[in-house]
């Protein structure tokens, strides 16, 4: 992606971001940028501050995908197998599939709350 015009901090002219992110991560950054609050974009990080944990949460039919800088998963929740992983250990992958569990439940709550 490419952002350009007078929303972007100078500090950032020419900065690539090369970490983990996903595309909601994009409202809050750019918000951010403009010096605009944000609170309505729970799901969503700001990529530009320093200590934002490099993840990204995708959804598939049946499942879910969990991406960090240690690797990846995708997992099938109804069948409870994975479509692909890619990861350093065993207990990385039980780490990540608690993750990503945990974090669709929790995405999934904040919508029926609504």
């Amino acid at each position: 992606m490419l952002w350009i015009g007078g929303a972007l901090k100078s500090k950032y002219v020419g900065f690539k971001y090369d970490k983990i992110a996903s595309q909601t991560d994009l409202t809050t950054t750019l918000l951010k940028q403009m010096d605009i609050n944000q609170p309505a974009f729970y799901w969503s990080k700001n990529l530009f501050n320093p200590n934002t944990r490099p993840f990204a949460y995708f959804e598939l039919n049946k499942g879910f995908g969990w991406i960090k800088p240690e690797g990846f998963i995708s997992y099938d929740v109804i069948d409870g197998k994975f479509y692909k992983k890619q990861v350093v250990s065993e207990e990385t992958e039980k780490q990540f599939l608690r993750e990503g569990k945990a974090y669709v439940q929790v995405l999934f709550q904040t919508f029926l709350d609504l």
